[in-house]
């Protein structure tokens, strides 16, 4: 299964135009809930929840985690985070923006994300973005929640209301991060 991932990463990452520092597309490897096996899906969280769906009409998304709600709030603060709110503040984005695409990422919290070595886009709409990133060189697969608490304990740190409803920051995991900021969509 990783060799297949890793091809399909390379592949991708020949084939498909990508922002500058992004070295390929994220693949989450989700339940859809049609009683098979877990599938491969490419591209940001919005264009996997539309993949599924299209599979499975009758898909229905996890609801959000109550700690997940917490973080974005800035009422609960990650263990083992380094959460850098300076990073980024000239290309910053619009706190409603990551708000939205942090539900879609907490409702696949135990589904896999994998990004390849370097930098993938997580998900972005009308130019909010969230991208994870690999500390040591190659490709990382977690728990899509992991990246959802990751950016939204950036948005509670380093957010709203003291920004104007605008953020940017960075959380750096022992061997990945994540990065909120302003993206083209």
């Amino acid at each position: 299964m990783l060799a297949f991932i890793t091809l399909a990463l390379a592949a991708l990452a020949a084939a498909v135009p990508l922002e500058k520092g992004t070295t390929g597309e994220m693949v989450v490897i989700a339940d859809i809930q049609d009683g098979g096996p877990p599938r491969n899906f490419t591209g940001t969280i919005q264009s996997v929840d539309a993949q599924i769906l299209a599979i499975n009409p009758s898909y229905v998304p996890r609801d959000v985690p109550d700690h997940a709600l917490d973080l974005m709030a800035g009422k609960l603060h990650k263990r083992y985070t380094s959460v850098n709110c300076d990073i980024f503040s000239d290309i910053p984005a619009r706190s409603d923006g990551i708000v939205t695409q942090l539900n879609t990422l907490h409702a696949k919290f135990n589904d896999q994300c994998c990004f390849p070595p370097g930098c993938a886009r997580v998900a972005c709409s009308l130019d909010n973005a969230v991208f994870a990133c690999s500390r040591n060189g190659g490709q990382k697969c977690v728990p899509c929640g992991w990246l959802a608490d990751s950016a939204s304990a950036i948005l509670g740190r380093c957010g709203m209301p003291n920004r104007n409803n605008r953020v940017w920051g960075n959380d750096a995991e022992p061997d990945f991060f994540v990065d909120v900021h302003t993206s083209d969509c």
